[in-house]
């Protein structure tokens, strides 16, 4: 059964990739990123880092999350070395959502994992949990590879991918109990990090140029509040 919960997690981000090919019309890529980053910056800010922060203190907490910065940086850096040309900046913004996300579905993966070899029932409890989350981050990396020029079957295929380390995670958790709590503390700090810093250097400002900035604040706004909810209710 937690087999199952696991890939469920995986086909909700193929699911969220779905449904921005579906909604991701140049019309509506604006508010979507603007949406995305909102339910982002919720995750990160009330389940991400205080999860890392019952396991260590605050400065180590603070110190890695400026790693996930530079890890960032780094992958940016990669994107536009290999690059011929300057990389669209919507193409960047996808592909490096892409890594990012991978990023933070691991050490998930390893929590479902971990769960599930003691507690089958809260193992798929959290699967469940995660794959609600898995939805918005799929729609984030879709919207900028479509708008970038990737075919819709490319774009889903991509979302699929970025599950791909829930597995890994997982299959891990399964069969060693998952990281020491410290380890999965500096996990979960970087990814929130490298998270935080995709929302504010890449996606908010992409989405201000396809979307008035009134309209941007909104939908950031909405995505906060609708990731509190679903924070809050799971």
């Amino acid at each position: 059964m937690i087999i199952v919960g696991i890939m469920a997690t995986v086909i909700a981000t193929g699911i969220g990739g779905i449904i921005g090919t579906i909604f991701g019309r140049k019309k509506n890529i604006g508010k979507i990123l603007a949406f995305a980053s909102g339910i982002m910056i919720s995750v990160v800010a009330f389940e991400i880092i205080p999860e890392a922060l019952n396991s260590t203190n605050i400065l180590l907490v603070i110190v890695f999350i400026l790693v996930g910065l530079v890890l960032v940086e780094i992958v940016e850096m990669i994107f536009n070395y290999y690059d011929n040309q300057k990389m669209r900046s919507i193409k960047r913004t996808g592909l490096i959502l892409l890594v990012v996300i991978g990023l933070h579905n691991f050490p998930e993966g390893l929590a479902i994992g971990a769960s599930g070899a003691t507690d089958v029932t809260l193992g798929l409890i959290l699967s469940f949990i995660v794959a609600i989350h898995d939805i918005s981050e799929g729609m984030a990396i879709a919207v900028p590879l479509l708008a970038a020029g990737y075919s819709k079957k490319k774009v889903i295929i991509y979302s699929f991918i970025s599950g791909t380390t829930t597995i890994i995670g997982a299959m891990l958790g399964l069969l060693f109990g998952g990281l020491s709590k410290l380890s999965q503390s500096i996990t979960l700090a970087i990814a929130g990090g490298a998270m935080l810093y995709v929302v504010y250097l890449e996606m908010i400002p992409e989405s201000l140029e396809y979307e008035k900035p009134k309209w941007v604040a909104n939908c950031v706004i909405l995505g906060i509040i609708i990731g509190i909810l679903i924070i809050y209710f799971s």
